[in-house]
């Protein structure tokens, strides 16, 4: 393969294995792959055909085989011959509402033909090379850079064939490929059984939770309006955030950044009028969801006063004749199908607590509610160190990426 004429090799050498020596250089996609938009199937031709490849399995899978796609369609033999992907092709995102997204590249491996979506690029390979090195390699800040384009007067971020066929890259000897992409793959599934870890510790404080309940000897029937007082918060959009301020809750990090308890808070404001502040002894509940009624029944708990506390949620200041620790896991993990049927609404779900109020759940006795919030706080801290463990792996990989790629 020639290399690009209108190239020159790059003066700093990328973090190499020992015994390698020869000069990276650098060619264009277009010397590896011959680029093609996706077929868009109509829903109603899906069936038991020819599996196709989606955004989701690009971003889900360390690479993808025929296996793991999930969806097919029944494809003419036009459309399987002109959008078959095998196996060494590579496959980007070409459309996405965030950087993070548009462009990730991911590559096939498996000998069976499938076909590739509409918001799916596909490389066709022409010459040799090591698959994952290449994922990698366009997956390193560098090369991605060269890949991400915003379109013009959209919301979207774009990527174009004619673009990936233009954007330069360098690239090692086969040997070479072959160590550094072995390299990160195994950092990668060391990443997997990380997060497996972690996944298997969260679940085992849920199986835990109901077993402790399960075998509490004495429960009490109270009212969800016995169990302290209930209050509305301000309002608070991400627009309102800030770098410094006064620490604050907004709804949807009850979501996305927190679990069944509060440890720390993630977010800072500086709005000075109106505030709405926890008491030290709360339980937060999310409001609304596009997601389904379940989802919704996922209250934090939160035991630090002063924090301010905004958006589409409700709380309660729990009495002291209960932890709102244990309350948040009841509600999390054992009565969330009861408390689920509150939920109305069916684009967007809401939960009220004028509509939960009365409803009636039995739960052990204190000292039994603190038992296993201690457990729990064992558990958790398990957690976090896994979580520290996976955070550094991630680390490493993001240097690797940085470093070994030019």
């Amino acid at each position: 393969m020639a290399q690009d004429k209108h190239l020159k090799t790059p003066n700093v050498p990328p973090l190499r294995f020992p015994g390698f020596t020869d000069e990276w250089k650098i060619y264009t996609l277009s010397n590896f792959f011959d680029f093609k938009n996706g077929l868009n199937p109509d829903a109603k031709r899906f069936g038991t055909g020819t599996k196709f490849i989606s955004v989701s399995d690009i971003l889900n899978n360390d690479y993808i085989d025929y296996d793991r796609i999930i969806a097919s369609v029944t494809p003419t033999e036009k459309e399987l011959e002109e959008f078959g992907v095998n196996r060494g092709d590579i496959l980007f995102q070409r459309s996405s509402e965030t950087l993070e997204d548009v462009g990730r590249a991911n590559v096939y491996l498996d000998d069976r033909t499938a076909l590739f979506g509409g918001f799916v690029i596909r490389g066709k390979k022409k010459e040799e090379y090591e698959p994952y090195f290449m994922r990698y390699a366009l997956s390193s800040p560098v090369n991605r850079k060269k890949v991400i384009v915003k379109g013009a007067g959209a919301q979207h971020f774009n990527i174009g064939q004619d673009g990936l066929s233009k954007v330069s890259i360098s690239v090692s000897t086969i040997d070479e490929q072959t160590k550094i992409g072995a390299l990160l793959r195994l950092i990668d599934e060391r990443i997997a059984t990380q997060n497996k870890i972690i996944d298997n510790l969260q679940s085992l404080i849920k199986g835990l939770a109901k077993t402790h309940y399960d075998f509490c000897k004495t429960l009490s029937a109270v009212k969800i309006r016995e169990l302290g007082e209930s209050y509305s918060v301000m309002n608070l959009s991400k627009e309102q955030l800030s770098d410094n301020g006064q620490p604050c809750i907004l709804y949807g990090e009850l979501f996305t950044l927190y679990g069944p308890v509060i440890e720390s808070i993630c977010s800072k404001t500086n709005i000075e009028l109106k505030l709405s502040l926890s008491s030290g002894k709360d339980l937060l509940f999310p409001s609304s969801t596009t997601v389904d009624a379940l989802s919704l029944i996922a209250p934090s708990a939160l035991t630090k006063p002063n924090i301010i506390l905004g958006g589409d949620m409700f709380g309660i200041k729990v009495a002291n004749e209960y932890s709102p620790e244990y309350l948040s896991y009841y509600f999390n993990y054992i009565g969330n199908h009861e408390l689920a049927k509150y939920a109305i609404g069916s684009t967007i779900i809401h939960l009220h607590y004028k509509d939960i109020a009365e409803h009636t759940i039995a739960i052990p006795t204190l000292t039994d509610q603190l038992l296993f919030v201690k457990l729990a706080s064992t558990m958790k801290s398990k957690i976090e160190n896994e979580k520290s463990v996976l955070h550094n792996l991630k680390t490493l990989k993001a240097y690797l990426l940085q470093a070994m790629f030019i």
